[in-house]
């Protein structure tokens, strides 16, 4: 008890470290304006620090990279059962490795869109 006080603060800060971060406050969107508009408004107005701001940004860009994936394997699971129906009905010759071709690139990407859009209209409300 007797101690020396600022070691003690050391150890404590290391046990309990402080929070970094704190809460966002609650975004209005003006009317016309995309939500990035509004993250910038809220960084140019000093409510949301840059790296608040860059942090948002990061945070969604990963979350549509990750529904991007999901359509991309949702997809190539749906063309995998295709194969697998098609060797059991004889259609391919079983032991044959095929590379699926079924769909486009612009369907992967219509599909991903559509994902990334209801991920947006998730992250507004």
């Amino acid at each position: 008890m007797s101690g020396d006080t600022t070691a003690l603060k050391i150890c404590i800060d290391r046990i309990i470290p402080t929070r970094k971060g704190r809460p966002l406050p609650k975004l209005e969107r003006k009317e016309g304006e995309n939500p990035v508009e509004t993250l910038l408004r809220a960084v140019l107005d000093g409510h949301v620090t840059p790296e608040e701001g860059r942090d948002v940004v990061s945070m969604v860009e990963s979350a549509a990279r990750v529904a991007a994936t999901q359509i991309l394997s949702d997809m190539r699971q749906q063309q995998m059962q295709a194969i697998k129906k098609a060797t059991d009905s004889g259609a391919i010759p079983g032991g044959v490795m095929i590379v699926p071709l079924g769909g486009s690139l612009d369907d992967w990407e219509n599909a991903a869109i559509g994902a990334q859009n209801n991920l947006k209209t998730t992250v507004k409300e």
